[in-house]
């Protein structure tokens, strides 16, 4: 698997990848029970944490009645809740788009907006954290916040022309401005 860059990827996406480098056929049956378990038992030995402003951002945003919020990750739903759950964010999202159905960030994006009530036309803004992020929530008509808080940097994000870009989300009243200026 040298040189698979994963991070942006979907997870069927990963495992599709996997299989066709290696010839492996992953049985979902077998596979995704013990996957969860891994998941899981991860993330009791770590000490996940939330990254810095996202708690705040998430609470301001909830409160407000003009905002929907919802997930888009190319994580298995399961495993993108547990996550969440691990950090206490899991509350904030009753939907989105997963890694579950979809090879690529467009359709788990347009999909998984979709599910939380959006329809074309109406307002949508994608916050993320890899330049398929970007594609992805461009490609679908949405605002794009990029911001440097994963594997990609602030310069590599600003290539592919994000709308708005951040270090990261640390200043909650900024961002919210940001978010909803438009």
């Amino acid at each position: 698997m040298d040189g698979v860059v994963f991070q942006g990827r979907t997870d069927r996406w990963i495992l599709d990848e996997v299989a066709r480098r290696t010839g492996a056929t992953v049985d979902p049956a077998t596979f995704l029970p013990r996957y969860y378990q891994i998941v899981e038992q991860e993330l009791a030995e770590r000490e996940p944490r939330a990254l810095p402003g996202v708690p705040a951002l998430l609470e301001a945003l909830d409160a407000r009645d003009d905002v929907v919020l919802g997930i888009g990750t190319g994580n298995l739903r399961r495993a993108a809740f547990l996550k969440l759950a691990s950090v206490g964010l899991d509350g904030y999202f009753t939907g989105g788009g997963f890694g579950d159905d979809h090879l690529d960030r467009v359709g788990m994006l347009r999909d998984g907006a979709r599910e939380i009530g959006w329809s074309e036309g109406d307002r949508l803004v994608v916050i993320g954290d890899t330049e398929h992020d970007i594609t992805g929530g461009k490609a679908i008509g949405a605002y794009v916040l990029a911001v440097a808080t994963g594997w990609t940097s602030l310069d590599d994000l600003a290539r592919h022309e994000p709308d708005a870009l951040l270090p990261n989300l640390s200043d909650r009243d900024g961002v919210v401005e940001l978010l909803l200026a438009r």
